[in-house]
């Protein structure tokens, strides 16, 4: 039996399914209400009224707000993680990798929005067990980044910088696009996606980099 805010709805579905299901609806509606007004204001009341069920089914599966964005935030990032990988995967050479990501990373950002939001409002505002923020926490998609400008370096690309400076910038360039609605107005997402990848080869000094092709150096006058 499955209880709803105004009425019960008998199922003959495994208790351990209609779980997983009710756990599901009440994520999303809490990643849709702390996108709307803020962690702060993302009060179990607003997120059961978006859900259209009652506090107490709330407390039920997760006991505390914590529990809850807790496992908000660890499942929305293993998400995005896991399509990064996919386009990832897909790439050959270090370069080829690279990109990849970054038209993943953009385009997952860009595609959910209400997402994005909500994890950086639990990152900024959330508290750990010692009452820390968690704005200090290692994401798997920022390793991978630094792993795959590490390969470039391996080849000689990326000259003299630091990998971990270098994925900042770039997760910044990504998220500050995919923040703002009206970036997309004035630039599309593809455009966008160009020119940072066109960037960001520009700094690895390959004159192809696709192939690791050095620049050159200038003669002497």
């Amino acid at each position: 039996m499955i209880l709803t805010k105004n009425k019960e709805v008998r199922n003959t579905m495994p208790n351990s399914l209609i779980s997983d299901i009710r756990k599901e609806q009440i994520m999303d509606a809490a990643i849709l209400t702390i996108s709307e007004a803020g962690y702060s204001n993302a009060s179990l009341a607003h997120i059961a009224k978006k859900a259209n069920i009652s506090t107490a089914l709330i407390s039920y599966y997760f006991p505390a707000k914590k529990d809850l964005t807790d496992t908000i935030l660890k499942n929305l990032l293993e998400k995005k993680i896991a399509y990064i990988i996919g386009w990832v995967k897909e790439a050959d050479t270090p370069m080829e990798k690279l990109i990849a990501y970054i038209r993943a990373d953009l385009s997952y950002t860009v595609d959910h929005p209400a997402e994005g939001i909500s994890a950086a409002e639990l990152v900024y505002n959330a508290r750990d067990d010692k009452g820390s923020p968690y704005y200090g926490i290692e994401s798997d998609d920022s390793d991978l980044l630094e792993e795959i400008i590490k390969l470039i370096q391996a080849e000689g690309g990326f000259p003299k910088l630091d990998p971990r400076s270098l994925s900042i910038i770039i997760k910044g360039a990504v998220d500050a696009y995919a923040s703002n609605a009206a970036h997309a107005v004035k630039t599309d997402q593809k455009t966008f996606g160009d020119e940072l990848i066109l960037v960001v080869s520009r700094l690895t000094g390959f004159s192809n980099p696709f192939l690791f092709e050095p620049i050159p150096e200038k003669k002497k006058k």
